[in-house]
């Protein structure tokens, strides 16, 4: 069964942000693939934004980070308004 896409504004922030919080966080990618049930491959994928990102796996990363759903939407308006 496939989920719907998510909306530009969380795949451009989850693309974005989603390699900075697991460094943050000290991470692996590997880690919350595992966690999410995807190929470390395509969690790659995801952070380098050649991939996009279905609503049940943004809901893991999530999940996996111990962040909210709006996380990186908050964290990316925060960006911009200190651009």
């Amino acid at each position: 069964m496939r989920f719907p896409l998510l909306p530009m504004w969380k795949v451009d922030s989850i693309t974005e942000l989603t390699p900075e919080i697991l460094e943050e966080k000290g991470i692996k990618q590997k880690k919350v693939a595992d966690d999410i049930g995807i190929s470390p491959a395509t969690m790659h994928e995801i952070c380098k934004g050649t991939r996009k990102v279905e609503a049940t796996e943004y809901f893991g990363i999530c999940k996996s980070l111990g962040v909210s759903l709006d996380f990186f939407r908050d964290r990316m308006e925060k960006k911009e308004m200190m651009a």
